[in-house]
């Protein structure tokens, strides 16, 4: 039987999308690769099990500066979604999988190794 909620902390550099547009596209991708391979990794670490498909994802970011939008953790929410999938935590990513996709305002993170992004799984109503 699965639990009601899975949530998982994957501790990244918040870029927002504005910074992320503004470098070199192997910038882009290299820290997209280490995103997505440190949620990956943190997603193994979680003992409990994810809720049974379809889903609704929650984004929550940690951030030092409280000053960005909802939405602004967009460039590092999507490798992290990859990191679960290839962790095994989802089968896919898709919208049979994924029926929604939701980011909440950023939590504020008391020291910068606190700094990332908390990833919650939700059952979704059928």
């Amino acid at each position: 039987m699965s639990s009601p909620s899975w949530q998982v902390f994957v501790p990244c550099r918040l870029w927002t999308l504005n910074e992320e547009i503004r470098q070199h596209w192997s910038w882009r991708q290299r820290v997209r690769r280490e995103v997505r391979a440190t949620a990956t990794v943190h997603a193994r670490l979680v003992t409990s099990p994810p809720p049974s498909c379809p889903v609704v994802v929650v984004f929550t970011p940690q951030a030092l500066k409280l000053n960005q939008d909802a939405g602004g953790c967009v460039t590092v929410a999507k490798p992290a979604l990859d990191g679960l999938v290839d962790a095994g935590v989802l089968p896919d990513d898709g919208p049979t999988v994924v029926v929604a996709v939701t980011f909440l305002v950023a939590q504020r993170a008391l020291s910068p190794r606190d700094e990332g992004l908390v990833i919650t799984l939700l059952p979704a109503a059928t």
